[in-house]
């Protein structure tokens, strides 16, 4: 059986039986000629990472997820007045 998207603006889509949120607060990413790889994971009490899922898409994918993103914290701060912090990410912070 699957479940109605409920968020508005939306178009209509339905969710699998098995959609499932998952925690993450580990993203590893891979770019390369044919598109972006991210896995997403949780990082351990032990400091390792538990890897959960990885998708691939396409670059103009990759980019629409970004613009969807920025438009997302945009409208957010519009409103609540709160402004998500948007962190550079230094090829330290990558490893």
């Amino acid at each position: 059986m699957t479940q109605p998207n409920t968020q508005s603006n939306a178009r209509k889509s339905e969710r699998t039986h098995d959609f499932k949120y998952l925690p993450c607060d580990s993203i590893n990413l891979a770019l390369s000629d044919n598109g972006i790889k991210i896995i997403l994971g949780v990082e351990e009490l032990d400091s390792t990472t538990l890897e959960l899922v990885g998708i691939h898409m396409t670059h103009k994918t990759a980019a629409l997820l970004v613009a969807a993103i920025m438009q997302s914290f945009d409208h957010y701060k519009d409103a609540t007045g709160i402004e998500i912090p948007i962190p550079t990410v230094s090829g330290e912070a990558m490893k």
